[in-house]
């Protein structure tokens, strides 16, 4: 992906996140806590396999990876809108972020 593509994805993903950006607790959410790798491995894998799918089925390459981010960072959006509302718990940034670092690679390596 060109960096400009690399820009426009995260910025674009990054909104996903912003309903829950204001109510934000991280007094309890350490950045490299057990379960930021198994955020970063299932966005890896649910954004690989929708990259992969999409480029099988003739999808130009940039447009399958931002596809593979832009869905996974959906569902990690959900995931994080029901920690919140559901769960009562809170929305962690920091689970998105590894989320999208999750989703970019799965991506990238499906790209290739």
């Amino acid at each position: 992906m060109h960096r400009s593509g690399f820009i426009t994805t995260f910025l674009l993903a990054t909104l996903l996140t912003i309903p829950g950006c204001t109510t934000l607790d991280s007094s309890v959410d350490d950045w490299f806590g057990k379960d930021k790798l198994y955020h970063f491995g299932v966005s890896s894998l649910i954004s690989g396999a929708i990259t992969k799918n999409d480029i099988e089925s003739g999808r130009d390459k940039s447009n399958a990876v931002n596809t593979g981010v832009f869905i996974t960072m959906g569902l990690g959006s959900g995931k994080e809108f029901r920690d919140k509302y559901i769960k009562n718990n809170f929305w962690s940034w920091k689970d998105m972020i590894w989320n999208f670092a999750g989703a970019y690679l799965g991506s990238e390596l499906a790209n290739d």
